[in-house]
């Protein structure tokens, strides 16, 4: 239903939210998915649920990152490619 999509979309958003708040407090390697969960309001299995993966949450997060500040991949990867890199490296799942 269109309802259940918009809370899904709002859950999703909220994770993203979440991780981009924690990186910006500390060190990206303090920023696992049960944080991120935890900051969003949901369980660790729900944020599973949506990024199963490091290479998902990531990608994702540069996309609503990307989305938010209307820059492509290539100018997004030019300003800041270490840091890119950096949390590519991450294991979101410790």
């Amino acid at each position: 239903s269109a309802l259940r999509r918009a809370q899904a979309e709002r859950t999703r958003t909220s994770l993203l939210d979440a991780l981009e708040a924690l990186l910006l407090e500390g060190p990206a390697g303090e920023a696992t998915l049960p944080r991120v969960a935890r900051r969003a309001g949901v369980t660790a299995v729900t944020a599973y649920r949506y990024f199963p993966t490091n290479d998902a949450l990531m990608l994702a997060f540069i996309d609503h990152v990307r989305h938010r500040i209307g820059m492509d991949a290539d100018a997004l990867l030019a300003v800041a490619p270490e840091r890119v890199h950096e949390l590519a490296a991450i294991n979101f799942e410790s």
